[in-house]
């Protein structure tokens, strides 16, 4: 197999309800002697990153992606996930690619039963990915085709995925309400959970919700006795996120005389809202349950060499702990919290079937995500499809450098009596700098005295 199809595999096995992945789900509630200590990593050579990105590249050949050399079908399905994936990885190296995607979601526009349907919702992702991604030059022909759907597809999935996209590209643009008026008249009752928070998520956007008390939040304990971790984000997902946590007691957890914290990166690969499958991780609370063991050779590229730990969804199989009902789920957040909109992310990704979301490192070399280098700040964590990535970065010899993982489990460790345990609560601040959120800032909000905080010993960074 070769590496680009171990990649693929594990993007697929990440995300789909695989044999393995249901025994991976099994409780594993602690870290053993062995779950920290790294090795080298033959797959993080420079010459075995050279090979990937070759055998990436020969995926994007022009007789590839050529729909009349290669029709869609049935039995080409595998065939197109694997160039989809390629042109995700490695951006619009050719006009003719926008060409190609813009005839494959064209199928969306009129079909009331879309053909090849798996394809299509492929490639609306990559579609998304490849029209945010380019500022300088926005695609126009994915721009008409995201049009044309709003307006003709009577398929209300299709229709949020290219309003999203639209909405997302321009969030200021004078057409935003003429989109949304063409959406909401041809569905005035849209009966479709992906639909409707998708209209609810884009209002929450261009009317500047005024976020609650962030000192609510912070003073707030989701459940008596269990370890805590807020993750603090800015509505732009490129930038880094900062997580901080909170022992059993309801303590900030700090690290010598500083605040214990960690950034992370939350940004979907495809640039996609959180209600979409392989978004952005969404606002709101995860149940932690355990962690997933340490990767096996061939997963070692998507998920870096350390364990993972599993954060579950509301509505989620795998854990009950998380109510799937909204008004009970709303009684986990603070008063002044509740009714929130971006708060339910959580809820409602988990309603739309989203899971399998993880904390974790990854393998993958710096420059294998073409768009991973278009923002300094975050060079170095990765996008996911979903998941909330921490830093893993080897040298040219496989020799890790760099691994922020062993610091999240030994923190959450610590913090929770040796279970990987707790709860965490993603919340987006909003910003006018289009910094990530800093230590100072969170800092400052935390009204604790310094008896109220507790003082752990965590191993500095490998």
């Amino acid at each position: 197999m070769s590496l680009f199809s171990r990649s693929i595999l594990v993007i697929t096995l990440m995300l789909t309800a695989s044999s393995r992945v249901k025994a991976e789900n099994q409780p594993s509630w602690g870290l053993s002697a062995t779950d920290l200590i790294s090795g080298d990593q033959p797959q993080a050579t420079l010459e075995a990153r050279e090979r990937q990105k070759k055998e990436t590249l020969s995926w994007l050949r022009p007789d590839r992606y050529d729909l009349q050399l290669n029709p869609l079908t049935d039995s080409s399905e595998k065939f197109w996930r694997e160039v989809l994936w390629a042109i995700a990885l490695q951006g619009a190296l050719d006009p003719k690619i926008e060409e190609t995607l813009s005839q494959i979601i064209a199928l969306a526009v009129t079909s009331e039963s879309t053909p090849n349907e798996p394809i299509v919702k492929r490639a609306l992702q990559v579609a998304t990915g490849i029209y945010l991604a380019n500022e300088t030059e926005p695609s126009t022909i994915l721009k008409e085709r995201f049009l044309q759907i709003i307006e003709k597809s009577p398929d209300p999935r299709w229709v949020a995925m290219a309003l999203s996209a639209l909405v997302t590209k321009e969030p200021r643009s004078n057409n935003v309400s003429d989109w949304l008026n063409t959406v909401n008249l041809r569905f005035p009752k849209p009966q479709n959970t992906l639909l409707e928070t998708t209209l609810k998520d884009i209002q929450a956007q261009i009317d500047y919700i005024t976020i609650p008390p962030l000192t609510d939040l912070l003073n707030w304990q989701i459940a008596p006795n269990q370890a805590q971790i807020y993750v603090f984000c800015r509505p732009d997902r490129r930038l880094l996120c900062l997580a901080v946590l909170k022992d059993q007691t309801g303590r900030f957890v700090y690290q010598r005389k500083d605040l214990w914290s960690l950034p992370l990166l939350t940004r979907s690969l495809h640039g996609l809202r959180s209600q979409f499958e392989y978004g952005q991780s969404p606002s709101g609370i995860y149940r932690i349950e355990g962690i997933m063991p340490r990767s096996e050779s061939t997963y070692f590229r998507a998920y870096g060499q350390f364990p993972l730990v599993k954060v579950f969804l509301p509505s989620e199989s795998g854990s009950q702990t998380l109510p799937n009902q909204l008004n009970k789920y709303q009684t986990l957040l603070p008063p002044s919290w509740r009714g929130y909109f971006p708060t339910e992310q959580t809820f409602w990704a988990g309603q739309l079937g989203r899971g399998l979301i993880r904390i974790h490192g990854t393998g993958e070399g710096l420059d294998f995500f073409a768009s991973a280098s278009d923002r300094v700040d975050s060079y170095g964590w990765n996008p996911a499809l979903g998941c909330l990535s921490a830093a893993e970065v080897y040298d040219q010899n496989g020799r890790l450098e760099k691994a922020d993982m062993p610091k999240v489990l030994r923190a959450i460790s610590q913090a929770a009596s040796g279970r990987i345990e707790g709860y965490m609560i993603l919340v987006e601040i909003p910003s006018e700098t289009k910094k990530p959120v800093t230590v100072e800032e969170i800092q400052s909000l935390i009204q604790d005295s310094a008896d109220n905080s507790q003082i752990i010993k965590v191993e500095p960074n490998q």
